[in-house]
């Protein structure tokens, strides 16, 4: 399965320090092992239309939110999730 970023989310991945990226690329791995269960896990949880999906990235105070369109997991935005 292909990654693919909005423009969005490619400027806040440029943006990150070294921890953050590793950490946010540990999520999209694990999303894509299984994204069907990743739809459902525990971990993730719907924001709308039951298509775009947040998931928090552990040990950064980030939430990225993505989709599976066809054969490629869209990464739509990455987040500060400062619990507000």
């Amino acid at each position: 399965m292909e990654v693919s970023f909005t423009l969005v989310a490619q400027g806040a991945e440029d943006t990150l320090d070294d921890h953050s990226y590793n950490q946010l690329w540990d999520v999209i791995e694990r999303i894509l092992e299984d994204p069907e269960y990743a739809r459902r896990a525990p971990w993730s949880e719907f924001v709308s239309t039951r298509k775009l999906y947040g998931t928090k990235v552990p040990g950064t105070d980030l939430t990225v939110y993505w989709a599976v369109e066809g054969d490629t997991l869209r990464v739509h935005v990455i987040a500060a999730d400062r619990g507000l």
